[in-house]
């Protein structure tokens, strides 16, 4: 069964229908949201028909919609955790789930929890897994034991970033670093730093805020930086910014950055899509490793041929921000190959990842 229907996907005119299958979806922002937001449409456009099953995390969405090309399917409240509930949701749906040659889920829980219940329902199907990034810092040794797990009930996967490979141990088809949407336009730089990403404890934004105090006083460069992010530690970081007399705008959760990134001069790192979007747009890159599982996860940018600065200490970023300041031949040279890095990882090649995944081609 599995052999005809790797065929079909092959040889069929009309492209497969595909299901992919996340925790989360739009409204909600993150990396993963928009890396699936743009994967759908991209394969909308070689006539795949993409619908995304997702959990339904605000009462005020619809349990169905249509956003472009994609079909949105929520589950009903409360129920993406309960394996009986959605059991009966997937034997209510059997015929439309049928409708799906191809599952693909994006991290460990939905192929846990509902690629799970769906092969019960529908055992042919083949099911395949995107993973991105990490739970916690460290991670814990069970969740490398549950996704060791989950590695056992897919045909496939794609993993973004190599670390992946090396800190769960698990197998992956392919590794790429990401994708970005390409753009013409360049930042100008207004004496600015940025940083898009979470504010939590397991982020490198502590260290970032450290790095400009530094930055301050021991280069006497002030810089000003905006940041475009959420999460429990926005208060605790907009109150020590006031006390080392650093200049930060704390905007929360911005859908589109692009306005901040184009009145940057230096991008800080916070995941791979935002740091893909800021070589887009020309900024030199600078990570804060912290930790052995940051610079693991940093050193896969730096493996994919990207011209990011991996710093160990916040001594050292800030004496690199100091460096692309004072030398405009740097700063050029890096913004140069900023660009042409980000130009080679589109949502096209992205999408060409999925589809060699899925048909088995090399």
């Amino acid at each position: 069964m599995a052999a005809i229907e790797l065929q079909y996907i092959q040889s069929s005119e009309k492209m497969p229908r595909v299901l992919m299958m996340a925790q989360r979806y739009k409204p909600d922002i993150g990396g993963v949201e928009k890396h699936i937001e743009q994967i759908s449409e991209t394969l909308a456009d070689r006539n795949y028909e993409v619908t995304v099953l997702t959990a339904r995390s605000d009462l005020s969405v619809p349990e169905r919609e249509r956003i472009g090309a994609t079909e949105i399917i929520r589950f009903p409240k409360s129920i993406e955790r309960n394996p009986l509930m959605l059991l009966k949701w997937f034997i209510s749906k059997k015929k439309e789930m049928s409708e799906f040659q191809i599952v693909h889920c994006h991290d460990f829980i939905p192929i846990l929890l509902w690629a799970t219940p769906f092969r019960m329902v529908l055992p042919f199907r083949p099911i395949f897994a995107t993973f991105h990034g990490y739970e916690r810092d460290p991670v814990p040794t069970h969740f490398k034991y549950i996704r060791k797990g989950a590695e056992q009930l897919i045909r496939g996967s794609l993993c973004i970033g190599s670390f992946i490979e090396e800190v769960y141990r698990t197998n992956c088809n392919a590794t790429p670093i990401g994708a970005v949407s390409q753009t013409k336009s360049k930042a100008s730089g207004r004496h600015h730093v940025v940083y898009v990403g979470r504010l939590e404890q397991d982020t490198p934004i502590l260290g970032y805020i450290e790095a400009l105090a530094t930055l301050t006083e021991e280069y006497a460069l002030e810089l000003d930086f905006t940041v475009c992010g959420d999460g429990s530690l926005k208060e605790k970081l907009e109150e020590y910014c006031q006390d080392k007399g650093i200049t930060a705008r704390f905007l929360g959760s911005v859908r589109d950055p692009t306005q901040y990134y184009l009145n940057a001069d230096i991008a800080l790192a916070g995941g791979f899509l935002s740091i893909l979007e800021a070589m887009s747009y020309g900024l030199p890159v600078i990570a804060y490793s912290g930790t052995s599982l940051k610079h693991q996860y940093y050193k896969s940018a730096l493996t994919a041929g990207g011209p990011i600065s991996i710093q160990s200490t916040t001594t050292g970023v800030a004496r690199e921000i100091g460096r692309l300041m004072k030398s405009r031949a740097l700063y050029q040279h890096l913004s140069e190959r900023a660009v042409k890095f980000a130009e080679k990882n589109d949502w096209n090649r992205m999408a060409n990842q999925y589809v060699k995944l899925w048909t088995g081609s090399s």
